[in-house]
């Protein structure tokens, strides 16, 4: 009650977002609702990661997807569900250092998405 923007902790699954702000229209009966950010992850094989990662992503790492390649497809699927406010936050290596360079990428590249 008097937030004027919601920031979403990062997960891997749109539906997640999408049954939020469902939630919210209903149980709260804001209007208008506030914007939600959602947070993506780009991951990094040997990176550290914010929550659980769910199995079959780990699997992908694993076998050699891109931590880029993976976020960019969660990211069309959020933009498919209508989700433009999106927050990215960089691959975190062991070292603690952060992935700007593939960031920039997946920045690139999601610019191309059809909105």
């Amino acid at each position: 009650c008097g937030a004027e923007f919601l920031i979403g902790q990062p997960h891997f699954s749109p539906s997640v977002t999408t049954k939020f702000i469902a939630s919210i229209k209903k149980n709260l009966r804001i209007h208008p609702v506030p914007p939600l950010f959602s947070g993506v992850q780009i991951l990094s094989r040997h990176g550290i990661v914010f929550g659980n990662v769910p199995d079959l992503i780990k699997h992908e790492l694993e076998i050699g997807r891109s931590g880029e390649d993976i976020a960019l497809e969660f990211l069309e699927n959020l933009i498919n569900r209508g989700i433009r406010l999106i927050y990215l936050i960089p691959p975190i290596l062991n070292s603690g250092k952060r992935d700007y360079e593939t960031t920039s990428r997946v920045i690139e590249s999601a610019r191309a998405l059809t909105l």
